[in-house]
């Protein structure tokens, strides 16, 4: 019953956020859990503020053991689930030549997904990755743009056994890289 109202909801809010999107992306994302790509809407508040959302969808990456940090790389999804996440985030944008743009971001990634750390293990846990950083918008063709992206942040975590904590923490330091293209609709 939960899971139904969940996915009713989602829909709904994501075909008023359709409707009402001033452009729509297709982004390719490496943060600190993992790999994703994402379908974003977009709606500018006015010609510098501009917010997004949308849905991710989470690529199993290999894992590669690094004490420092327990959780880098190292999300698996174990089911279809487990594979979608939701992404949002606000820039402030300055306006250049040529349709291009500067900006500043602030991205904000949910997943819940299993792991394939030291003990693949099949447990999910939940991670909000918080990053801020710079980006550039490029006008390619009529209304259709480049995004590059770059920036850092932190991750937290939570619904971890404790047997996976680095003393108390339960988040690491991380950061984003993200590539992508885009529409303009209006």
């Amino acid at each position: 019953m939960r899971t139904k109202f969940i996915i009713t909801l989602s829909f709904v809010i994501f075909s008023l956020n359709l409707l009402s999107a001033q452009s729509i992306s297709l982004n390719y994302n490496s943060v600190h859990i993992g790999r994703n790509i994402s379908a974003l809407y977009g709606y500018s508040l006015d010609e510098n503020h501009q917010i997004y959302g949308g849905l991710k969808y989470h690529i199993n990456t290999i894992i590669r053991t690094n004490r420092s940090y327990i959780f880098k790389k190292s999300f698996h999804a174990y089911n279809f689930k487990e594979t979608i996440g939701l992404q949002i985030g606000y820039s402030y944008n300055i306006p250049l030549k040529n349709g291009n743009e500067l900006f500043a971001f602030y991205d904000n990634q949910f997943t819940i997904a299993g792991t394939r750390g030291v003990a693949s293990i099949e447990y999910p846990f939940k991670a909000m990755e918080h990053n801020i950083g710079i980006g550039l918008r490029a006008g390619l063709w009529e209304n259709l743009f480049a995004t590059f992206k770059i920036g850092g942040g932190i991750t937290h975590y939570w619904h971890i056994p404790n047997t996976y904590l680095l003393g108390d923490n339960n988040w690491e330091f991380g950061g984003i890289i993200s590539a992508g293209f885009g529409y303009k609709l209006k």
